[in-house]
């Protein structure tokens, strides 16, 4: 049950993010938009990556800046691919 504690109260602050922030980086709005669900997303690089956080908007937006690395190592090895 814990770990579904950790999801919504993850999911709750990341909604609760993109609700009342302002000033939002266009590049983390780009990134976001690319995604269906980005909710589930973020969420999904927060258990990926250990080192995330979510109790402050700041860790939100570091949350951001690695999908913007996750989007950039797949564009690499899309290339790498071609």
């Amino acid at each position: 049950m814990e770990g579904l504690a950790v999801m919504i109260s993850v999911s709750v602050f990341i909604y609760e993010f993109f609700q009342y922030a302002e000033n939002i980086e266009k590049e983390h709005i780009n990134a976001c938009l690319m995604y269906e669900n980005v909710i589930e997303t973020l969420y999904q690089l927060y258990i990926k990556y250990e080192y995330l956080r979510y109790s402050r908007w700041e860790d939100i937006e570091e949350m951001h800046s690695a999908l913007l690395e996750e989007q950039k190592k797949y564009a690499e090895t899309a290339e790498c691919r071609k």
